[in-house]
């Protein structure tokens, strides 16, 4: 997975192993703390919220980004958090209304929570982290 090395530390098995979780996560203020002090730019930071299931910590991030690739972050944060419509607008707003993250929202809303969605979902976070990277 694309992490920053400072990362290394908290990758996590489990990552990204739920389609839907609570907008606020339970992670320890040690982690919290290591993220917020690398600087990193917003699109990455959201990315690493999302890696973690903070999706509050990502929403705010994320919010505050007009360009379609925060478009796309946001759609992401609201898929997990279970506001598809939001996040199918979301998309809408990234131009990717018929691109694979609409279409595993729609997945996910219809009960889908099979390891192949799970699988799509890692792949998702893969390819936006790439971009948040480059």
């Amino acid at each position: 997975m694309i992490l920053p090395a400072a990362l290394e530390p908290i990758r996590r098995e489990d990552a990204l192993a739920k389609l839907v979780v609570p907008m606020r996560g339970d992670l320890d203020v040690e982690t919290v703390a290591l993220v917020q002090g690398l600087g990193l730019a917003p699109a990455l930071e959201a990315a690493v919220w999302l890696y973690l299931d903070e999706l509050e910590r990502a929403h705010d991030v994320c919010q505050s980004m007009d360009d379609p690739l925060g478009a796309a972050l946001h759609a992401v944060v609201h898929r997990r958090e279970g506001d598809f419509w939001n996040a199918l607008y979301w998309y809408r707003r990234a131009g990717e209304a018929d691109g694979e993250g609409a279409k595993l929202t729609k997945a996910v809303e219809a009960g889908d929570r099979s390891d192949a969605t799970i699988a799509r979902q890692r792949a998702e976070w893969e390819a936006l982290a790439a971009r948040c990277a480059a």
